[in-house]
C-alpha cells in the first residue's frame, strides 16, 4: 500500500517467510560462486572490509548463526570468526544450515508474538 509517497509493508509471518526464502536463494548463488574459488583466491589478501574472501564469508556465517541464537534466546551465543577453524566446505555448510534454520524458525514462529521485545547483548 502506498501512502503519501512511501511504501508501507505489513510485517506479517508470510512477509518474513518470503525474506527467509530470498535469503536462502541469494546465499545459494553466493555460495555457488564461493565454491568455485581456488584455495588461493579464497585466502588471498584483499583490500576490503575484511582481509580476504574467507574472512568475509566467515563474518556472514557468524552473523546468521548469532542472530539465529539470539532469536532462539541462547544465553551465550558464540561469535564464530575468532573460533572457527574448519574448512571452506564446513563453513559454507554451517552458513547454509543457519539460513535454513532461520527459515524454520520463522515458519514455526507464533505470529501473535511478533511485537514482543527481543533482548540481546552485543558481542
Amino acid at each position: 500500500m502506498r501512502l503519501g509517497g512511501e511504501v508501507k509493508i505489513k510485517m506479517t509471518k508470510e512477509y518474513f517467510i518470503s525474506l527467509a526464502d530470498y535469503n536462502l536463494w541469494a546465499n545459494d548463488i553466493v555460495q555457488g560462486w564461493l565454491n568455485s574459488l581456488t584455495d588461493e583466491q579464497w585466502n588471498q589478501t584483499i583490500v576490503s572490509s575484511f582481509n580476504s574472501i574467507k574472512e568475509t564469508a566467515l563474518h556472514l556465517t557468524g552473523t546468521e548463526s548469532v542472530w539465529l541464537d539470539r532469536l532462539n534466546k541462547v544465553e551465550a551465543p558464540v561469535w564464530l570468526p575468532p573460533v572457527f577453524t574448519g574448512s571452506k566446505k564446513e563453513m559454507l555448510d554451517r552458513w547454509n544450515k543457519a539460513s535454513q534454520n532461520i527459515k524454520s524458525f520463522v515458519e514455526k514462529f507464533d505470529e501473535t508474538k511478533m511485537n514482543e521485545k527481543l533482548d540481546f547483548k552485543r558481542l
